[in-house]
């Protein structure tokens, strides 16, 4: 599995989830509802926002109520009816959802993750990782500089006089 999950790979991964979000509540926040009543039993597929299109059985002359946020699109082989909110921008903020939802999966597909949750938690174990890794390699050049200023001083005529014999 890949460490997504280093600071810009979990930018971009947050940018698109904060974008995913953010026209999620501005779809959300739409309200639509259809009623409707079929004269013989039939069919229908029914697409709501931004989920997937699935279809259901209309029974004859039984009312049937739908309800969506930002569009509502009912169809059957002789008719289609989509409905909106009248909002101009409906269609725009459905397709820029959509491209960021497909973007974020891809960069998760990427990384070898199948959720959001486990990008974070990767990024967590990343983030305490490289925290442990930069103390312990802090201190080790700490460590290592007090030793090599010490065998310098040391050593410095040997280091200084590239003829002196000790040094080849």
């Amino acid at each position: 599995m890949h460490f997504l999950i280093q600071t810009k790979s979990w930018s971009s991964a947050w940018n698109l989830l904060s974008t995913v979000s953010k026209l999620n509540q501005v779809i959300s926040q739409r309200v639509l509802s259809v009623q409707f009543a079929a004269k013989k039993d039939l069919t229908v597929s029914i697409q709501k926002d931004l989920e997937e299109e699935y279809s259901r059985e209309i029974p004859a002359n039984k009312n049937e109520f739908f309800e969506a946020s930002g569009k509502l699109k009912l169809e059957h082989p002789d008719w289609v009816i989509e409905v909106s909110s009248g909002e101009e921008d409906t269609e725009e903020i459905i397709r820029d959802y959509r491209i960021a939802e497909k973007e974020l999966k891809k960069l998760l597909m990427e990384y070898d993750v199948e959720s959001l949750d486990q990008a974070l938690a990767l990024h967590e174990e990343y983030r305490k990782l490289k925290t442990e890794f930069d103390i312990v390699d802090g201190n080790l050049k700490m460590e290592l500089g007090g030793r090599l200023r010490r065998f310098l001083q040391e050593n410095r005529g040997i280091w200084t006089n590239p003829r002196n014999k000790s040094f080849s």
